[in-house]
């Protein structure tokens, strides 16, 4: 072995140099350096060697072979790695006080922590000399050890020799440490603290622990593959004799120095044979792998293999081994030259189809990479190679366990649970159970592929049941933690969300609302807490499976609470219901005191805030989407009554159809409030009886759980379906024969799959209504991406399975309201063609444009009108008019009105109306006429509203008065006249001018108007001073003099503003003259008497 002594270096010198020396002594408590030169060249005085051994040279010797170890007494050369320099304080017998201090050097540390009487048997009583010397040169008195430094030498590029020839060790050469033997812990935390944690902290965990478990792998396999062969124990020793005698020779060679006689030699040649065909035992192998406990293991293992076959192969090659089967020639079946060149070249097959496979990347991989990397580590591992396919079904599971243990470290990187938004937790989770899937998926597809190969029956489908053992498979058990983590989220927050919209109309007290929140919110967040607490939310451990189950159950506990606290409630508030209802009592009358609805208890607040009351239904549809146990079993005690309540209000709703005077009365108003046709008017009435029986059927199928409705009330907070018994139970087939190798992968997209083929299959006749639903599109969406052709094969599942058969027996009763809607729609269809070919009939009557169905007639035209006489009449060619108002003698008036049919505009309401209530949409042929001439007319028509409005709005003014007003207010009435003689020259088709037209005619008799009201308080104020005059009581003079001063100046702002005023007066002066004299003759008679 080569080394460094350690020692007295020529004149007792110590090989260390000076400036080491210095520190060893500034490192102790009180030594100086001279008593440490003395400790380390006593060291060399008792003839101690400290050898520092070169592993890189001492590991193997030249033939790659492990050196023998040294097994001889205490006088045999022990290597010693380090130098121990130590500080001893004595104190004085029964004092405890320091009397002085010691500086031993000694190569063995297990003297410096025993006594030296007290050394171990077969330790060398040279590595207690030190020790001993010094005790005995200070006595028998106590000591303490109070430092010990530790020296190691630092191994050089060059070899220790050359260290040694260099002179003196330095600080560069050697590793100091110092430990305070009266603290060795708190120094031994420092050392590690300051030393070791920084050489072995790495800012790259994931690579580090790559490479420990390379290393691990590599020393495990190193240690587990085959023993070492020596073929030259399978040698003669003759034949060993010669070749080492004859180093130089060749085969032949030594078959010529062994000599003819020898080589024939029978007896000779079967020594040879027997003890050649003992290695048979060693080299007959076959290599069928093992149990892989990670993938990086089963590398280092088919490394080592590869090692020990080329080691093999190496003693096949030698000289022996050689001239052996030379000698035997045909006598022995095979050299195993040929069977090793084979071995050799398939575990370098093996292992080029191992490093093919990335299982490297696991640890390094981030989530954005983590499907591409799945995807790259099957696609390796199926790839057609000579890897066995037995061990490549360890070897799937080793690197499918080692791809969820990376996932659970990804995933717990964020907190699933204390996300913003419950979307986004389930966004979140479906997106990684999506992962998970495919790697399952992907997993069962490879293990078929490999069993078939190896003839091992196939594991059952992992759908519903599966054995223990599919079970137990690790990611299997990642895969049902994330899918139990979805369910839990989307349950917990379809619950909060239930309860918000069942209380979201402030029926019930704010406290009661905001204490079920309250309590829903803080069982979820201890649950959080204690999950995320703990780090067990993704932890599939026993033990932690455990705890996630017990903080489980610890929520569902609180949960159950809330759950009787609302069926308490519901079965209060059905129950209060269920009397009022049989005792005839309306709490939307207008009756309904404050104080008996206070009586009412839960049920004050609803009655306050709804217009008909608490019926029992509304109360039962706002609990029953309330997904509970405890709630439903409360709901479902009052379907009976509720049964009863909608059939006998659906016999209500039919007899009332058929009921004409009822019919006549709802046409009547129908037609006064929306201004429609009586035809569409009695539609519109047939159409709401229909609406209301198909709500009675809604809610029939609600009490029943049937019903396209009741099927979106099934979704999750994403608006899709899950697939569960929930689910299995409404569309009528067992979820195990839903679940079929097809369509059991995702839950959530084949769950939505059955839901839409069951709305398509089951109810397409209402597809209009539930495709009306905003969320119906994007569960199309969402099932097309992820599965393109999931729907159809799920519409094909449902027909093999019969799903939707019996659903359509229903009751008698119930068959007749669905056949009675069904003839109601056929009606109302058959009105629509009529209403359609009438509107037609009456275009076609009008002047209109052959190709853009646009009116081109005059715009006004002269109707003859029965009236009163007196009335006003508006006519191009003059007017003839009456002014005697009072009269009621019946004649004829002719009116200059827009040259339109009258019911059009009401025509054009009833098209909006009709396409309101979506009748129209099966006739879009028929109706393509009508449309287009309204689309293109419409404007005229509003045009015409605003005429006739002008014109009534004219005559109103004149009430009658035409002299009157001819006369005061000849400008404006000129001004509108004249308007009317220019609407006589338009027609329709002139779309610009009619509006110009319309706005100077508005402006006419805005002005007309004004100027009436004008006239007519003058001539009121006029009118109410004479007959004041003319009254029977007697004024004084001076209130007779105002007056007239008043009507004086009524007079002279009427002539200011009408050039005829004078007839006007002419008319009055009468009636003023007659008052003014009744008033100076009474004067007169008074003085008379007086």
């Amino acid at each position: 072995m080569s080394g460094v002594t350690l020692g007295v270096a020529g004149g007792g010198d110590p090989s260390l140099s000076l400036d080491v020396i210095a520190v060893i002594a500034a490192m102790m408590q009180s030594a100086t350096v001279e008593e440490v030169r003395e400790a380390l060249r006593r060291v060399g005085d008792v003839g101690f060697r400290c050898s520092f051994t070169d592993r890189a040279g001492s590991e193997k010797n030249a033939d790659g072979e492990e050196p023998p170890l040294s097994r001889g007494d205490s006088s045999s050369q022990v290597t010693k790695p380090h130098l121990a320099v130590c500080e001893f304080v004595e104190h004085n017998a029964g004092v405890g006080v320091a009397a002085g201090h010691r500086v031993v050097a000694t190569r063995d540390l297990s003297a410096v922590l025993q006594r030296p009487a007290e050394a171990p048997l077969g330790l060398a009583p040279s590595a207690t000399a030190s020790i001993d010397r010094a005790a005995s040169a200070t006595g028998s008195s106590p000591s303490t050890l109070v430092c010990c430094v530790l020296i190691l030498l630092r191994h050089p590029a060059g070899g220790l020799e050359a260290v040694s020839e260099r002179g003196p060790l330095t600080l560069r050469n050697l590793s100091i440490q110092a430990v305070d033997m009266r603290r060795p812990l708190e120094s031994l935390q420092t050392l590690l603290q300051t030393v070791y944690e920084p050489l072995l902290r790495s800012q790259h965990e994931v690579k580090l622990r790559s490479q420990l478990q390379d290393f691990l792998s590599s020393v495990r396999s190193h240690c587990q593959v085959f023993v070492e062969v020596d073929l030259k124990i399978f040698v003669h020793a003759e034949l060993l004799e010669l070749c080492a005698a004859h180093p130089e020779a060749d085969v032949e060679q030594l078959v010529e120095i062994l000599g003819f006689e020898k080589c024939t030699n029978t007896v000779f040649l079967r020594q040879v044979m027997t003890l050649c065909a003992q290695c048979r035992s060693v080299l007959d192998t076959k290599f069928e792998g093992k149990d892989i406990v990670s993938a990086r293991d089963e590398v280092a293992y088919w490394q080592a293999v590869l090692r020990w076959v080329e080691q093999v192969q190496k003693q096949l090659h030698c000289r022996e081994w050689q001239l052996v089967h030379r000698l035997l020639g045909n006598r022995v079946e095979t050299s195993y030259e040929v069977e090793f060149k084979m071995h050799a070249k398939l575990v370098r097959d093996y292992l080029n189809h191992l490093k093919s496979v990335p299982f490297q990347q696991i640890d390094e991989v981030e989530g954005e990479n983590y499907a591409a990397l799945v995807e790259e580590l099957f696609s390796a591992m199926v790839r057609p190679s000579t890897y066995p396919a037995s061990q490549s079904v360890r070897l799937l599971e080793s690197i499918v366990r080692e791809l969820a243990e990376r996932f659970l470290v990804l995933v717990s990187r964020n907190d699933v649970l204390r996300m913003e938004t419950p979307e986004a937790q389930l966004q979140f989770l479906r997106r990684h159970i999506q992962v998970l899937q495919d790697m399952h998926q992907r997993y069962m597809q490879t293990m078929e592929l490999f069993q078939s190969e190896i003839h091992m029956p196939s594991q059952p489908s992992p759908t519903r049941g599966g054995t223990q053992q599919q079970k137990q498979k690790y990611h299997a058990l990642v895969l049902s933690r994330a899918r139990q983590l979805w369910r839990f989220v989307n349950e917990h927050f379809h619950y909060e969300r239930a309860v918000k919209r069942t209380f979201a109309d402030g029926s019930l007290e704010a406290g009661m609302t905001c204490s079920f929140h309250a309590e829903l919110t803080d069982a979820y967040d201890c649950f959080a807490t204690a999950t995320g607490a703990t780090g067990r939310l993704w932890d599939v451990t026993p033990a932690g499976t455990a705890e996630f189950h017990r903080a489980l159950a610890a929520y569902k506990r609180r949960l159950a609470k809330i759950d009787e606290r609302l069926a308490l409630l519901v079965g209060t508030m059905l129950a209060t219901a269920q009397e009022m209802s049989s005792s005839g009592l309306s709490l939307a009358s207008a009756s309904y005191s404050s104080e008996s609805a206070a009586a009412v208890g839960t049920l004050s607040g609803y009655a306050a805030n709804t217009s008909c009351g608490p019926s029992l239904y509304r109360i039962y549809s706002r609990f029953h989407p309330l997904r509970r146990e405890k709630v439903q079993a409360v709901v479902a005690g009052f379907q009976m009554a509720l049964l009863e309540q909608i059939n006998r209000e659906m016999k209500n709703v039919r007899e009332r159809y058929f009921d004409a005077e009822s019919c006549r009365d709802a046409v009547r108003i129908t037609v006064a409030r929306f201004g429609v046709t009586p035809v569409v008017a009695r539609m519109l009435w047939e159409r709401s009886v229909q609406r209301e029986i198909e709500t009675y059927l809604v809610r029939r199928d609600a009490i029943y759980e049937h019903g396209w409705h009741q099927l979106l009330n099934l979704r999750t907070i994403e608006h899709c379906w899950y697939l569960d018994e929930s689910l299995a139970q409404f569309l009528g087939a067992p979820l195990d024969d839903l679940m079929t190798k097809e369509l059991g992968g995702d839950p959530e997209v084949y769950g939505t799959a059955y839901a839409l083929a069951y709305l398509d299959a089951v109810y397409g006749k209402d597809k209009p209504k539930w495709s009306a639903d905003p969320y119906i599109h994007d569960a199309q969406n969402f099932v097309q991406e992820s599965d393109a052709h999931a729907i159809s094969r799920a519409k094909s599942r449902l027909v093999i399975l019969r799903v939707g058969s019996g659903r359509g027996v229903e009751q008698s009763e119930v068959r007749d309201v669905r056949n009675f809607c069904d003839i109601i729609s056929q009606r109302l269809q058959e009105r629509v063609v009529q209403w359609c070919e009438d509107v037609l009939r009456r275009i076609a009557a009008l002047n209109l444009s052959p190709g853009t169905m646009t009116m081109k007639g005059p715009l006004w035209h002269v109707v003859e009108l029965s009236g009163r006489k007196g009335c006003g009449n508006i006519c191009i060619s003059g007017s003839v008019n009456s002014n005697n108002g009072g009269t009621t003698a019946v004649g004829l008036r002719r009116v200059v009105m827009p040259h339109i049919p009258r019911d059009m505009s009401a025509l054009l309401r009833d098209l909006h109306v009709l396409d309101g209530m979506q009748l129209l949409e099966s006739h879009v042929q028929l109706v393509a006429d009508v449309r287009s001439f309204f689309t293109n007319n419409e404007e005229r028509f509003r045009i015409a509203n605003c005429l006739s409005e002008l014109i009534c709005a004219f005559e109103r003014a004149l009430n009658g008065e035409d002299e009157l007003m001819v006369n005061l207010a000849t400008e404006e009435y000129a001004s509108v006249h004249q308007s009317f003689l220019d609407g006589a020259q338009l027609s329709w088709s002139d779309e610009g001018m009619l509006q110009q037209f319309t706005q100077e005619l508005s402006e006419r008799v805005y002005a007309f108007c004004a100027a009436v009201a004008q006239v007519r308080g003058v001539t009121a104020d006029m009118e109410r001073g004479i007959t004041q005059l003319r009254s029977h009581t007697v004024q004084k003079a001076e209130a007779v003099v105002g007056r007239v001063e008043e009507m004086h100046a009524l007079v002279k702002s009427l002539y200011a503003n009408c050039a005829n005023a004078c007839w006007w007066v002419r008319r009055v002066q009468p009636c003023l003259d007659a008052a003014l004299v009744w008033q100076l003759e009474q004067h007169l008679r008074r003085w008379t008497n007086e």
